[in-house]
């Protein structure tokens, strides 16, 4: 419901869609003080809990990531490449980033927030860098289709929203059928491979994506994008806990939510700047002057969903929207190496056997009557 909601908000002012997270979230967090309980035989003071915490891992991680994004957002766009605008936060990212990797590994970080002996055998760090470019896709279709169904088919936000209901439809009886083939037989190599496969294709066929495009086309091509990605989202998680010892489970679930989050954040920003920066390349066929400065420095992605485009006359608005699809084009052609990389990281994953049953120091605290009515509560299927 998220996308038509969205859209229907946006019409009217979007910052709602940031600000009604504050109510919601402020929900969750009372509804998990309360019903929250959560059990472990090792339960430490809350002081002490936090001390545990990677405090200054986390702060050099989030300071080089947003470091290194200002730097690939300005370039190009709102300042040149060579400026020193540029440059700068772009070296402080790739500085930052060494930094925290080596603080990670080194004696001095007792608690690492990404400890290094969870990438050493080769399934778990196969799976680890899929499920960044399986995040990363599933942010980049959200950035691309809402942007052709307004930027080339010039629809309303809502519009846009009702739209991209297609993809659900295809996206969650996929990973539902995924999800069942990999309970059944715990194979999850061939399904990940089809995954990938289908969002390479998907991709590659994006790429034709056109002005005045049919409903019936447009709904095929989203088609394949939801069903290669819903047929990924049930097997992460497992490959990665299949590959590492039972005492790991609570650090490689940790790693797995923290890398997919990382992936969300590049799945917008990469294909954000291949747009901006094509988008500038083709400027120059716009013939209006006054519209070029009114689309330069990444405002094309601005007006999108705007009057202005529409307040253009007929020849400019058409030679906008070429340069929309255009642009559009690029970034659907660099998903297509993304999700190529995906299928071969397909190829250095093993064979793990599944597990049925969990060891766990970790576990949902339950009541008698709850413990009565259901079985061993470390028993968990595929």
């Amino acid at each position: 419901m998220g996308p038509p909601i969205g859209g229907a908000i946006a019409n009217y002012d979007w910052r709602w869609i940031f600000y009604m997270n504050l109510p919601i979230s402020a929900a969750v967090f009372v509804v998990m003080a309360w019903l929250g309980r959560l059990k472990s035989i090792h339960q430490p003071a809350p002081l002490r809990s936090l001390c545990g915490i990677d405090w200054l891992g986390v702060s050099l991680f989030a300071l080089s990531t947003t470091s290194l994004l200002l730097g690939l957002l300005f370039g190009g766009t709102t300042f040149p490449w060579d400026s020193w605008r540029t440059v700068l936060p772009l070296v402080l990212g790739v500085v930052g980033f060494a930094i925290f990797f080596w603080f990670e590994n080194s004696g001095f970080c007792l608690n690492p927030a990404i400890p290094g002996h969870l990438f050493k055998n080769r399934t778990s760090c196969a799976g680890f860098a899929m499920i960044f470019l399986q995040s990363a896709m599933t942010t980049w279709i959200a950035f691309g289709w809402p942007l052709y169904f307004q930027g080339v088919l010039r629809s309303s936000p809502l519009r846009a929203g009702i739209n991209y209901i297609a993809f659900e439809a295809f996206l969650i009886p996929a990973a539902g059928i995924a999800g069942q083939l990999l309970t059944k037989y715990g194979h999850y190599r061939p399904i990940q491979a089809v995954g990938f496969g289908l969002l390479t294709l998907g991709f590659g066929l994006n790429v034709l994506l056109d002005t005045g495009d049919s409903t019936v086309k447009w709904v095929c091509l989203i088609a394949v994008n939801a069903m290669g990605l819903g047929t990924l989202l049930p097997t992460m998680l497992p490959v990665i806990l299949a590959s590492l010892p039972e005492s790991d489970i609570a650090l490689g679930t940790g790693v797995y939510s923290f890398l997919r989050s990382f992936g969300y954040i590049w799945g917008v920003t990469i294909p954000a700047i291949i747009f901006n920066g094509t988008f500038e390349r083709y400027l120059w066929k716009i013939g209006d002057i006054a519209t070029q400065q009114r689309l330069r420095q990444g405002q094309a992605y601005q007006q999108v969903s705007g009057a202005f485009v529409e307040s253009l006359s007929d020849q400019t608005k058409q030679e906008v929207l070429e340069v929309y699809v255009i642009s559009l084009r690029r970034a659907w052609e660099a998903a297509i190496a993304f999700s190529a990389m995906g299928l071969l990281l397909v190829l250095v994953e093993r064979h793990v056997p599944l597990r049925t049953k969990v060891e766990s120091a970790y576990g949902i605290e339950m009541g008698d009557q709850e413990k009565t009515a259901g079985s061993d509560e470390n028993d968990v299927t595929s």
